[in-house]
């Protein structure tokens, strides 16, 4: 819940890569370290000063998801991993609240059809999962795991 000292509550998940609105093109990063690597909370509109664009992040369709690796991530929590897409992060009487738990992606492209997640040449080691994730469509290509509890 947001605080005088927490203004964003998803910063109790703290991750070397926070993308609100996966509709990004993510390539050739390496994240070290955190909760997970790269988090794509669950956005149910956008926030703060995006507030009026009419945009709802959590339909959005990843742009591109390419040659990103990561390492030592999700060490606390074993459903977290080098890339985690779940949690959720809204308003509620103005006051910002957070849940790391199970929320989907529903992502869809601008004509409202349902589409897919692309995740490509991605590298995960030292890491509880490679990619975590609560969302129904997910394509993954040539991923690489090592030393890791669960590769998905």
């Amino acid at each position: 819940t947001e605080t005088a000292d927490v203004i964003l509550p998803a910063d109790h998940a703290a991750s070397g890569f926070y993308l609100s609105n996966a509709h990004n093109w993510v390539r050739g990063n390496a994240a070290s370290g955190g909760w997970a690597g790269y988090s794509f909370p669950v956005f149910d509109t956008s926030l703060k000063l995006s507030a009026n664009l009419g945009v709802v992040p959590k339909e959005m369709q990843t742009l591109e998801f390419d040659g990103n690796t990561c390492h030592s991530t999700g060490h606390y929590w074993d459903a977290a991993g080098c890339v985690y897409a779940g949690g959720r992060l809204w308003y509620e009487n103005n006051i910002g609240q957070y849940t790391n738990g199970r929320v989907e992606h529903p992502t869809k492209d601008f004509s409202g059809n349902k589409v897919w997640q692309n995740i490509s040449n991605l590298r995960a080691w030292l890491t509880q999962k490679g990619y975590s994730s609560w969302g129904q469509r997910v394509d993954i290509t040539n991923m690489e795991c090592h030393d890791c509890t669960r590769t998905a």
